[in-house]
């Protein structure tokens, strides 16, 4: 099983897929103030998914925080991205890290040009296509699978 993040400064968004490029389970987890009791949630979220599936969670692939324009946003991006990789190397899980360029290259081919809302319009469109069954109520949620596609992908090359 492999497991993808899109996160923003509030909340993170893990999806789950299986060997078969189904998607198994997607969660929220809130991500508050506090280190400590968001450092907990993450992993039993972690823990959760890989019992439950009764399949060994191998791999989290995270979107590598990146600038904007507002320098505390971008160090609110980092934590949340060191917590969540923090967390999963807590109970065992391997980390990678992608920038949005490459698992977007990866999932729906190159030389696409577009604006970030444009990116986020075609991640819900296309999550929507590949997983009919799951309603994606924001574009968080279908990157978050889409990145776990990717790292799904990755591995059957290594």
């Amino acid at each position: 099983m492999i497991a993808g993040c899109d996160y923003n400064t509030r909340m993170a968004w893990i999806a789950f897929i299986d060997a078969g490029e189904r998607l198994f389970a997607l969660n929220v987890v809130p991500i508050s103030g506090k280190t400590g009791p968001t450092f907990s949630r993450l992993v039993e979220h972690l823990k959760m998914m890989g019992l439950e599936k009764q399949e060994y969670l191998q791999t989290l692939y995270l979107e590598r925080p990146w600038g904007r324009n507002n320098v505390a946003t971008t160090l609110a991006l980092g934590r949340v991205a060191v917590l969540v990789e923090t967390a999963a190397s807590y109970v065992g899980i391997e980390v990678h890290y992608v920038q949005p360029s490459t698992w977007r290259k990866g999932v729906f081919g190159k030389g696409q040009k577009r604006t970030r809302a444009e990116w986020k319009k075609k991640a819900l469109e296309f999550a929507a296509q590949l997983w009919p069954e799951r309603a994606f109520e924001t574009d968080n949620e279908a990157e978050a699978a889409l990145i776990a596609l990717y790292g799904s992908r990755q591995n059957e090359v290594v």
